[in-house]
């Protein structure tokens, strides 16, 4: 916060997110809009789903670690482990992410 009241924003990693610091609130701005606390569970599902779309299209068992899997499996582990409304929310903030991001590939 300045000496005017107002609370000044800092950038993190390529434009994704800003973040806003007041004594120990930390609000988080995601790509949306949306205003979230970084120990949220709804800030939980929006860095998970951005995870996720960093994972190949493919499965690819020469890489090593995460990447060694694709999306397609990373969901489904979700859905297995976690039950099919899990799978849906994950699948749903994905959906949203992907929108954002490439607003003319949509179907």
């Amino acid at each position: 916060m300045d000496n005017t009241g107002q609370v000044k924003r800092e950038g993190i990693g390529a434009g994704s997110a800003e973040i806003a610091q007041k004594g120990d609130t930390k609000t988080v701005e995601l790509k949306d809009g949306r205003i979230a606390i970084s120990s949220s569970e709804e800030y939980r599902k929006y860095c998970e789903a951005k995870f996720v779309l960093t994972l190949p299209d493919k499965s690819d068992k020469r890489r090593k670690g995460w990447q060694a899997i694709s999306k397609r499996e990373y969901l489904g582990r979700v859905r297995d482990k976690r039950g099919d409304d899990a799978h849906d929310e994950l699948r749903q903030e994905m959906i949203k992410l992907w929108k954002l991001r490439y607003p003319k590939h949509q179907r």
